[in-house]
């Protein structure tokens, strides 16, 4: 073997020593960067589990409907699960509040003037509701129940986040 050989096949060899050495490297950058990126998304798993509310409405409120002779003001309402919706007959004659054609709203007979009616909404859906007197004259009404915030509690959402960065540890783990 000559000098020339000799060194060719030394560079050769420090140039394969070097590519170990990098890729070393690179895998131990890769892991390093894996790891940014999972605590950052685990954080952001539980950033976004603290801003849904643990309580399904953290404030109710009071809506108030005027009954007036032959009509309801307003006749459609829109309100949230644990809103109070209060009728005040405000009319000269007799009214109620009643649930059409069935349903829990049921008043009884409200005096003239002052009369009033409550009713807390405890679940979603559309409530239809009459004056038993004057129905034929279209004194009817709607109450649309709608969910102020999603339906799952926060710590299923936050177990949720927890178990899908778990497995995404455990497969990226896996990967190396």
């Amino acid at each position: 073997m000559n000098v020339q050989t000799v060194r060719y096949f030394s560079t050769l060899i420090r140039a394969q020593g070097l590519r170990i050495h990098m890729r070393k490297q690179e895998s131990s950058m890769r892991s390093e960067a894996i790891s940014i990126l999972e605590v950052a998304a685990f954080s952001l798993v539980i950033l976004a589990s603290l801003s849904v509310p643990f309580t399904q409405n953290a404030r109710a409120a009071d809506i108030a409907i005027a009954v007036r002779d032959n009509f309801f003001d307003p006749s459609t309402q829109t309100v949230q699960v644990g809103d109070t919706v209060t009728w005040t007959n405000l009319g000269v004659h007799l009214h109620t509040v009643t649930s059409n054609p069935s349903g829990p709203l049921s008043s009884g007979d409200m005096a003239p003037g002052s009369g009033t009616y409550s009713f807390t909404f405890t679940s979603s859906g559309i409530y239809n509701y009459k004056c038993i007197y004057h129905a034929a004259l279209g004194m009817t009404g709607t109450i649309t129940v709608v969910s102020g915030v999603p339906e799952f509690p926060s710590m299923a959402f936050a177990a949720v986040g927890v178990l899908v960065m778990f497995l995404g540890l455990v497969i990226s783990r896996r990967n190396r």
